[in-house]
């Protein structure tokens, strides 16, 4: 299973499309490259949404059409500074995805079922963030399983989407997860948050604002400050230019060749 389809407009600038260090050939979609640096961006405007664009009476904002929606998801927690994040996207009314790696999950259970309870989707996310493609499927298979446990240990329902760290993948390695009852899915939007210094606030908002379209994933980190800080004007931007922030569903299927095709869409919560 080695297809992801995104049924959103791929024409959009991505950085994702461009050629990444450390991999071989041209990037896919939703390249994960950590040691590389961003590419130089096109000029946006300091301010997403200003005071002079807002009205005086919020009953009396009026929203575009809606275009479509889009994912946001968080890699590698859960952190210490999840809890904020949980706290953020609650006052904003949002709910987002969370990636978890399994080690990370046994440190902090509570933060799980918070997800859980506050209605946030859970995936998989590997047990302690190896490179999948330098392990045995057995040992592929034992990240996934001992990460699955772990979350339904801490309350949260087994979950049916896997994200390979590093997006390095495989057609074994997405079968194994496959019989796991796990679909493999990835992103086609990235903010750079890994980088350091990290990008500001200002800067995650509008690199995700000005790459706005139907079935966007955004992969972001919540162990960075600055990503949480962006959450806000994030909602209020993607509101204002016809967006919603979605779950994920993701599933496979056969089309008549010799491997499932994994369909990936965000659709409303």
């Amino acid at each position: 299973m080695n297809t992801q389809l995104y049924t959103g407009n791929s024409n959009a600038e991505d950085l994702s499309a461009v050629p990444l260090s450390g991999h071989s050939g041209d990037a896919q979609i939703g390249a994960h490259p950590h040691e590389a640096a961003p590419p130089a961006l096109s000029a946006v405007s300091s301010s997403v949404i200003t005071a002079e664009s807002e009205p005086s009476d919020p009953d009396e904002m009026q929203l575009p059409p809606r275009k479509g929606y889009m994912a946001l998801t968080f890699d590698d927690g859960p952190f210490d500074l999840t809890a904020h994040l949980l706290d953020v996207l609650q006052a904003e009314h949002t709910r987002a995805i969370f990636f978890v790696t399994g080690q990370h999950v046994s440190e902090r259970p509570h933060l799980i079922a918070r997800m859980a309870r506050d209605v946030h989707l859970i995936g998989n996310h590997t047990w302690d963030h190896p490179d999948l493609k330098t392990l045995s499927l057995g040992d592929v298979a034992n990240q996934l399983e001992r990460t699955s446990q772990a979350i339904v240990n801490a309350g949260a329902p087994r979950p049916d989407m896997f994200r390979p760290p590093f997006e390095s993948t495989s057609d074994d390695i997405v079968d194994t997860a496959q019989a796991m009852g796990m679909t493999q899915v990835l992103f086609n939007v990235v903010v750079w948050d890994w980088n350091t210094p990290s990008p500001s606030s200002e800067k995650i908002c509008n690199d995700v604002l000005i790459r706005a379209r139907p079935d966007a994933i955004i992969l972001m980190h919540d162990f960075n400050a600055n990503s949480i800080g962006a959450i806000p004007c994030i909602v209020k931007g993607l509101q204002a230019s016809g967006y919603e922030l979605g779950r994920i569903s993701a599933r496979s299927i056969w089309n008549g060749t010799d491997r499932p095709v994994a369909v990936v869409q965000v659709l409303p919560w």
